[in-house]
Formats: C-alpha cells, structure tokens, sequence
C-alpha cells in the first residue's frame, strides 16, 4: 500500500473536525513534485553540455547555478508551508489536551466507575492516534 493511501485511510476514521486539523501530506507531496523535484542536482547527460552547440543550449555551469538559485527558493517556500501545517497540528493537539485536562479536573469526583474513567481513556487513545498519524506524516 502507498504511503499516502495509508494516510488518507487513517484520516478517515477521525471525526471530520480533526481531519481538518492533520498535516496535508497529499499537498506537501505535490507541493516537491512541482517545485522541487524539477530543480533539483540530478542532471541527465542530455541536459550536460560543458560547452553549448547553439544558442538554445545552456552550459553545465549556468544549469546547476540556475537549479541552484530555484532550489533555495523553493526550498524556502516548502519549509514554510511544511511549519505552517506542523503548527496547525500542535495547536490542535494543545487545545485537545487543554480540553480533556479540563474534563477530567470538571469531573474528576465523578471519575468512581469504570465506564467514566473507559470514556477518558478512550478519548486520549483517539487523540493518540491523530498525533501518531500526523507524526508518521513527517
């Protein structure tokens, strides 16, 4: 199974609010192959001519300096958005935590059966597993 499969199974077995609220793998991923991937180092011996036979042609120096310069721009970019989503992340992960902190404090003398305690923890697995998948995401 692909890995980005694997994610959007996962993803859909979360309530839709936290589906929101996970890393945009699927976006990321076309994010390097639009931008990244075409300015990377990798060359094909076609695109190498140390010394141009026209005009059309660019020399190895100016093609690596050029992928270069994109690269870091791009890379930038990427970066950003990739921090721009962990963020989300944690700030979803913050306020799930906050919040069953605060159930828990609300209720805690009502916390005698096992039922009550079973729904707790049920409800911090749920939250596990939303930060698993998202850190598997990375």
């Amino acid at each position: 199974m692909k890995f980005g499969k694997y994610i959007q199974e996962r993803m859909h077995l979360l309530p839709e609010d936290w589906k929101n609220n996970c890393i945009d793998y699927v976006g990321l991923k076309a994010d390097i192959k639009a931008n990244i991937t075409p300015n990377n180092l990798k060359l094909e011996l076609s695109q190498i001519a140390w010394k141009p036979q026209n005009e059309d042609q660019v020399d190895f120096i100016q093609l690596v300096f050029g992928r270069m310069g994109s690269l870091q721009v791009k890379s930038k970019e990427f970066l950003m958005k990739l921090d721009s989503e962990v963020q989300k992340v944690s700030d979803f992960f913050v306020a799930q935590t906050s919040s069953l902190v605060t159930l828990y404090k609300k209720n805690e003398s009502n916390y005698a059966n096992e039922h009550d305690l079973a729904n707790l923890l049920q409800s911090i697995v749920k939250l596990e597993k939303f930060v698993f998948l998202n850190y598997t995401g990375l």
